[in-house]
């Protein structure tokens, strides 16, 4: 099994690669199966502050098969700026000097080929560069091989607390410097934000949805779905791509492209006056998918989706995006509890994630009817019915 590390744009979302890692353990699909037994955030960090590095081991994958999965996520994608992919052994060093020491002692590859140097931090590629010297073919375009330099950080203090924190006491006990020279068919080449975004999505609010159901292994193939406050339309027209049926509700006027779709009918009225037009259209099946991007304090959401919880059949899901005044890390348990509350004793399962796509002051909840998941969607990754 192998090793690599995941650089972010900022140590945020360095954050939230690690806490979906755990979260793998009890139910999240965001990752593929076999990308890790352990993941570690590099410190010292904290979840905004930090080397923006994420280190994973007991991978079973190939290097293609990551760079596949980080190109297909729209927000993996537009996440991870590097990938350091350092095999089953890769070197260890103590030191700069004795990483030098090293690559000096084991010569160039042994073609010869040219060389791309991928340190982490950035800084270090001159450094090297400069006391590796003209024997090495250093090439940063079109290269044969690259070598993948992760300094682990400096020693950090003693006073932390709780899993985070144990994990990086046990991470800064390792090697300061890892490497590993890799073909360069490994590498993951990043490119501009722009390109990333979910085919012809009408808002970047549409990303939240995509990875909410991928995190939550929900397939959309022939169910029904609800989007409560849909306008302008973004996670209406995520829905039309994949659902039966799309239930649009929200009394302002949607965009054209989201109506376009033969799926989609809108509701121009209130939760509570969509009610009786909702069970006409589903019947006995009930709704499979409930969702609501609203730009409301968490507080107020379950109230303004209560008339419509009595739809979801046993099973189905609820996916919400809580929007809070301040800072939403920290305040997971505090909310999952409220929510839980909130929603009765039907719902369970109630749990927060900080998806890549959420912003600083927001996260989404997702709450399963009937206290679970239907039968299968924790060892398949799909919703029955959905």
């Amino acid at each position: 099994m192998s090793s690599f590390v995941l650089q972010t744009t900022n140590q945020s979302l360095a954050h939230r690669l690690w806490r979906y890692a755990t979260a793998s353990r009890d139910g999240t699909f965001f990752y593929p199966e076999g990308i890790c037994e352990e993941a570690v955030e590099v410190a010292p960090c904290t979840d905004k502050v930090g080397p923006c590095l994420v280190l994973f081991s007991g991978c079973k994958l190939a290097p293609a098969e990551l760079n596949t999965w980080i190109y297909a996520g729209a927000s993996s994608n537009a996440a991870v700026v590097r990938a350091y992919w350092l095999g089953a052994s890769p070197g260890k060093a103590c030191s700069r000097e004795d990483l030098v020491a090293q690559l000096r002692a084991a010569g160039p590859p042994p073609d010869g080929g040219a060389l791309r140097l991928q340190c982490a931090p950035r800084s270090l590629e001159g450094w090297l560069a400069d006391q590796l010297g003209p024997a090495f073919n250093l090439q940063p375009v079109k290269p044969t091989w690259v070598l993948n330099v992760v300094c682990m950080a400096a020693d950090g203090g003693e006073d932390e607390d709780g899993q985070q924190q144990r994990e990086q006491r046990e991470h800064r006990r390792r090697p300061r410097i890892l490497y590993s020279l890799q073909p360069a068919s490994s590498l993951y080449n990043y490119s501009p934000v722009k390109d990333k975004r979910i085919p012809d999505q009408l808002s970047k609010a549409a990303g939240k949805l995509a990875e909410a159901l991928q995190a939550c292994g929900l397939q959309l193939t022939s169910g029904v779905a609800v989007d409560l406050g849909a306008a302008p339309g973004g996670w209406t027209h995520v829905l039309a791509q994949h659902a039966r049926r799309v239930i649009a509700v929200d009394p302002a006027p949607l965009d054209p492209r989201a109506l376009a779709c033969p799926a989609v009918t809108h509701l121009a009225c209130k939760a509570e006056d969509a009610v009786d037009a909702i069970k006409g259209m589903v019947g006995e099946a009930g709704v499979d998918l409930l969702v609501s991007d609203v730009n409301r304090h968490p507080s107020q959401v379950i109230g303004m989706m209560r008339p419509l919880l009595p739809l979801l059949h046993p099973g189905a899901a609820v996916i919400l995006t809580l929007k809070f005044h301040g800072k939403s890390a920290g305040r997971e348990a505090e909310f999952e509890r409220r929510l839980a509350d909130e929603l009765g004793p039907e719902f369970g399962g109630v749990r927060l994630l900080w998806l890549l796509a959420n912003t600083q002051h927001e996260q989404t909840c997702v709450a399963w009817k009937a206290a679970a998941p239907p039968a299968g969607a924790a060892a398949n990754g799909v919703a029955a019915g959905l």
